[in-house]
């Protein structure tokens, strides 16, 4: 039974049944009763899943590896003692949502060990008890290493660090020579606040800055190169600093590979087969893992251009544990496409071996206090199931400094030319800036084989991580089917939708070839991440839904109504709040589920209780001169009054904004401009409201 069905009326027979055992009921028993029902009251409050109300401050791709959310766990919790053990002269606090900032911090970690034999210790912000820091030497060097994530706020990781820092003010820091290095997304209002109010305060108590904050935007292309510009005038200021000399070290891998015996490999195969192993090898406790969830359906429900809208529909029967709520996401964890897992097979020449059974360590060189969080899942693999699954091959983001590293296994003395030339500087670079690992190596030397130890690789090239995507299903509806909506560009599809394109024309031929109940039905790699209940939409019908999205949007946006349609079916007698959905896309053909939406609201009672507004950006200029809105954000302010009225009545409406980065923020400048006329409020007003709406899991943005 789905929990949802819980709170449904008993039947009148089951009254009669219960309310006379009811009354034989004594005071004892009532006691017993309400005790039992506080202290599930307390265990749920306690279990929640994060304090924090935002969907965003979860980070599952690291749940997801078999990793706890936090580096490799100290020994200590006193950083003090910390600086002993490992003698550091430099420490590089980082905290990350998606692992950027930590990648980086743990590379120059790793770069200055090699470079100046300067001991350094990469430190998620989380892992130390604060109040040790009093205790760290003065003449030690910090470098912050910061992001910012949605609205201006901290990355889990560094939520508790950031509240010390601007309540407490530490005086600890002062003289303590530093630099720092933000990470943002000017799609966003708040654009890299956290380092902002970072150096404000160091500032404060009087640390000395090395160099200028560098302040790095996700999105701009050029990101990278402004961090490879600050990193020499970094390593000159320490040179100075602390009297370092340049040493001739190579690189060293973070790990080490090692091909089984024959003896090995058959033993190994005698106890079960490597790809169920490297599928999931994470201790047997509760941290998430993936599912090959079968393909129901998969139909295309929107096509225009180049761009193609599918909707999935998966199969959650076999897994009896595995339950969603409305509002959850699915991970899809991509594989890469095999002509590019063909391609790099053939360049490192090693076609011969891709089967062949390889033992992988982490470098024992490489201490596990000072290494990110990257790891391999699988300890015995193959070449082919890490080129095909672990390792990001179609990933354009290489930087020149890593590329430049590849000169030293180029195969001919004119390759190495070629491409040390290339990445010499950010001008020559631009002309390979965009290429993937494959592109990149045919591009250098398409005639000989390159020589790439496999360790290297490792190290150098990302992994795969998981895609998110809002389930367009309500668990009350289907309890045990998710729906996922994809759009994708046919021309030049990513990874992800590259993935799920193929795995829909694949089910779709099958389809047609009526064999669909083959042995191994098509299926997706998936797995499950719950939001905070918090960020899910009220429970209670009566409250008022104000939905506002755009493009694929609209997948939690037709969940939530679906789910709202479905009880008031099961509850006709129930209050019913009202709902508006503002909607945008290119025309009406693109209006993703419409006859659907027309149906739910012809069964919740018409416009009174679901109000569709639609905003189409590509219609004819002709229609657009009739009065027609261009997009969401003008939708919204055609419909204020009935928008404030939702906003700021007397059950005030819930909020849920799904879309792009740069559309929630333009529909947040509308709601806010909209809401402050009708308060009067002043600037100052607006943030502290919304905040309290959030917290209280009545403002919700699930934006990328």
């Amino acid at each position: 039974m789905d929990d949802k069905t819980l709170f449904l009326p008993l039947p009148t027979s089951e009254r009669e049944i219960l309310l006379p055992a009811l009354r034989t009921l004594t005071i004892d028993d009532y006691i017993v009763l309400i005790i039992g029902f506080v202290t599930a009251l307390i265990y749920l409050w306690n279990s929640k899943s994060s304090v924090r109300s935002d969907f965003w401050y979860a980070r599952p791709q690291a749940l997801l590896s078999g990793q706890d959310g936090t580096s490799t766990k100290s020994a200590t919790r006193d950083i003090s003692t910390k600086i002993e053990q490992t003698g550091a002269k430099v420490i590089l606090f980082w905290s990350s949502q998606s692992g950027t900032s930590e990648d980086v911090a743990a590379r120059l970690g790793q770069e200055l060990r090699n470079k100046f034999q300067l001991p350094s210790l990469t430190a998620d912000t989380s892992e130390y008890d604060l109040a040790t820091f009093s205790k760290l030497p003065k003449d030690i060097v910090l470098l912050f290493f910061m992001s910012t994530y949605g609205e201006g706020n901290p990355a889990d990781n560094g939520v508790q660090f950031m509240n010390w820092l601007e309540k407490d003010t530490p005086q600890v820091f002062q003289s303590m020579s530093y630099a720092t290095v933000g990470f943002g997304n000017s799609d966003y209002k708040y654009f890299n606040r956290v380092v902002d109010v970072l150096e404000e305060q160091l500032q404060r108590v009087g640390a000395k800055q090395l160099l200028p904050t560098l302040r790095l935007d996700a999105a701009q292309n050029d990101s990278r190169e402004a961090y490879l510009d600050w990193k020499p005038q970094l390593f000159n200021v320490m040179k100075q600093l602390l009297a370092l000399e340049e040493c001739q070290t190579s690189s060293i891998s973070k790990f080490a590979v090692r091909s089984l015996s024959s003896a090995e490999a058959e033993k190994y195969r005698l106890e079960g087969d490597a790809a169920s192993t490297t599928k999931s090898t994470r201790p047997a406790d509760d941290k998430p893992e993936y599912y090959d969830l079968p393909i129901k359906q998969a139909q295309c429900i929107a096509k225009y251009e180049n761009q193609a809208c599918v909707h999935f529909d998966l199969d959650l029967t076999q897994y009896r544990k595995l339950k969603y709520r409305t509002g959850d996401c699915l991970l899809i964890w991509p594989n890469n496409p095999p002509a590019l897992v063909e391609q790099l097979l053939d360049i490192c020449g090693l076609q011969p071996t891709r089967s062949d059974l390889l033992e992988i360590t982490t470098n024992s060189s490489i201490e596990p206090e000072t290494d990110s969080r990257k790891t391999i899942p699988s300890s015995t693999t193959t070449v082919e199931q890490l080129f095909t699954s672990k390792l990001d091959l179609s990933s354009r983001q290489l930087s020149r400094d890593i590329v430049s590293e590849f000169a030293a296994y180029a195969p001919a003395a004119e390759a190495r030319e070629r491409l040390t030339h290339l990445t010499r500087n950010k001008d020559t670079f631009a002309q390979i800036r965009q290429m993937n690992i494959v592109e990149l190596l045919l591009h250098i030397d398409n005639s000989h084989k390159w020589a790439i130890p496999l360790p290297f690789l490792l190290t150098v090239l990302p992994q795969l991580k998981p895609r998110y995507y809002s389930i367009s299903s309500s668990s009350a509806h289907q309890p045990r089917q998710a729906s996922i909506t994809v759009s994708t560009d046919e021309a030049a599809p990513g990874l992800s939708t590259g993935y799920l394109l193929a795995k829909s024309d694949a089910w779709q031929t099958h389809s047609q070839q009526n064999a669909r109940n083959i042995e191994h039905p098509l299926s997706v790699r998936a797995s499950l991440y719950h939001p905070p209940r918090n960020s899910q939409i009220p429970a209670s019908q009566s409250t008022p839904l104000l939905l506002i999205g755009a493009g694929t949007g609209i997948a939690p946006l037709r969940a939530f109504v679906r789910e709202r349609t479905l009880i008031h079916r099961l509850r006709k007698s129930s209050p019913l709040g009202k709902t508006m959905l503002f909607f945008g896309c290119r025309n009406e053909d693109s209006f993703l589920y419409r006859s659907e939406l027309l149906e739910d609201q012809a069964l919740l009672g018409g416009e009174e209780f679901l109000e569709i507004h639609s905003a189409y950006s590509r219609v004819h200029a002709s229609e657009q001169n009739e009065g027609r809105v261009k997009y969401v954000q003008d939708s919204l302010r055609h419909h204020k009054e009935s928008v404030v009225a939702m906003i700021c009545g007397d059950i005030p409406a819930a909020v849920y904004i799904c879309g792009s980065a740069k559309m929630a923020r333009g529909v947040t400048g509308v709601l806010e401009d909209i809401v402050r006329a009708q308060n009067r409020w002043s600037s100052g007003e607006w943030e502290p409201w919304k905040e309290g709406r959030r917290k209280g899991g009545k403002w919700i943005e699930d934006a990328w």
